[in-house]
C-alpha cells in the first residue's frame, strides 16, 4: 500500500468507521453513505463542519482534529470506494 493509502485508512478507522461503516456504507440510516460520494462534496462538507458553517456536534468534534490534507485524503478515499448507488450518465 502507498503511504497515502495507509494514511487514509488510518484516519478512516480512527474517526469514520464507527458511524459510517468500514467501507463507507453505514448499517444505520441515521448516518450517510460516504462510499462513492463526490470528492469535492465530501471535502466541502468536512471543511464546513470544521469552520462551523455546518452544524453537527459529532462531525464538528471529529473535523476539528483534521488538517486540510486529512480532509482531502478522506474525500479521495471515500470517493474511490464503490457506492451503493451508481449513476449511468451518458458519455
Amino acid at each position: 500500500l502507498s503511504i497515502r493509502r495507509q494514511r487514509q485508512m488510518c484516519i478512516r478507522d480512527r474517526a469514520c468507521a464507527g458511524c459510517h461503516g468500514a467501507a463507507g456504507v453505514s448499517a444505520m440510516t441515521t448516518f450517510p453513505i460516504l462510499a462513492g460520494q463526490f470528492e469535492d462534496y465530501l471535502f466541502n462538507a468536512l471543511s464546513q463542519y470544521k469552520s462551523g458553517a455546518r452544524k453537527n456536534a459529532i462531525m464538528s468534534g471529529i473535523s476539528a482534529g483534521l488538517s486540510k490534507q486529512d480532509m482531502h485524503d478522506l474525500a479521495a478515499y471515500y470517493n474511490g470506494l464503490e457506492g451503493v448507488y451508481s449513476l449511468n450518465l451518458p458519455q
